[in-house]
């Protein structure tokens, strides 16, 4: 097996408990906001269907992906995050310039950083696993 292919199954399990706890956080907080907080946000009731839906549906796709080790459901979900996350992110800076909006901007922007990183780890995954693929179909057709 390439190398690269085992570094990064490696790190991924290593990760596994840790991302099912991110991602259920993730999915309580897009159900919480379907509920009562983006209210204070001043949005209408559809726009917070479309973030915690983003949020809910792409945070159980990653989880199931996470427990079943199945990487492709969790590089679906991520997407979905991040829109979520990134909407939620511009109208707490676009909504007004108080020094709450700013801050909680600023912690949703850890999840954010936490989501691209997955997503280009699972990038890499796709990558070798292509590379290894591709390489076992050559040898073979010799």
């Amino acid at each position: 097996m390439n190398r690269e292919v085992i570094q990064v199954l490696e790190a991924n399990e290593r990760g596994r408990p840790y991302r099912a706890a991110f991602y259920s956080l993730l999915a309580l907080g897009g159900l919480i906001l379907e509920i009562d907080p983006t209210r204070q946000l001043g949005q209408a009731g559809t726009i917070r269907w479309v973030w915690s839906g983003f949020m809910v549906v792409g945070t159980v796709l990653s989880l199931i992906g996470v427990i079943r080790d199945h990487w492709r459901l969790e590089w679906y979900g991520l997407p979905l995050q991040l829109s979520a996350l990134s909407g939620l992110i511009f109208v707490l800076i676009a909504g007004g310039g108080s020094t709450g909006r700013w801050a909680f901007a600023c912690f949703l922007g850890a999840p954010v950083a936490v989501i691209v990183h997955r997503f280009v780890a699972l990038y890499r995954l796709w990558n070798a696993s292509k590379k290894m693929a591709d390489k076992d179909r050559g040898a073979a057709s010799i």
